[in-house]
């Protein structure tokens, strides 16, 4: 209690969704920013936060449930035949209808134009089990949800890849199980 072990890598990904945003917007933005890089809180801006948001979530639903499941650490389930193949699946299932529904919802020209959308879902795969092999001591949340008797959340992170599936006609089988 009390104490935060930070495992991650990079920057948080700020950014905005929507029309283009007036002068006051971008400025609290930019001051957002610039306070957490001052409290050490690496931080920056994307014009993409869509994609990177799609992109976090694809491994979230990769790992988290999966790591969750087993007990393991992320490490663990890569090390495994079995679970990397069901991470993969995973990953490369949220992928796929991740680009369906930046297509859907933003157009031909964006997901042309998309360096996550242009990315293949086993790219995404092979992103997933990077991300695992350089946080391979990590405990993810779901899997501390678990042995803390805590709700977790598999519905929000799986299940809206499932739910997202459902209205793209894109099944989804590892992240529906």
């Amino acid at each position: 209690p009390g104490a935060v072990t930070h495992t991650g890598h990079g920057a948080a990904t700020l950014g905005l969704v929507g029309p283009k945003p007036d002068s006051l917007t971008l400025k609290l933005l930019d001051k957002t920013v610039a306070l957490l890089n001052a409290a050490e809180l690496p931080a920056r801006i994307s014009p993409a936060v869509l994609e990177v948001a799609w992109e976090k979530l694809c491994i979230n639903a990769a790992l988290n449930a999966l790591g969750a499941i087993l007990g393991k650490t992320n490490g663990e389930v890569v090390d495994s035949e079995d679970s990397r193949a069901l991470l993969r699946a995973a990953a490369m299932e949220a992928h796929t209808v991740a680009v369906a529904v930046l297509k859907r919802e933003l157009g031909e020209a964006f997901v042309a134009a998309s360096v996550f959308c242009q990315r293949g879902p086993e790219e995404q795969a092979d992103l997933a089990e990077h991300v695992c092999r350089l946080t391979r001591a990590n405990r993810n949340s779901m899997l501390g949800d678990v042995e803390r008797g805590r709700a977790t959340e598999v519905e929000a992170i799986n299940g809206a890849v499932v739910d997202a599936g459902l209205l793209e006609g894109i099944p989804t089988p590892t992240n529906l199980t």
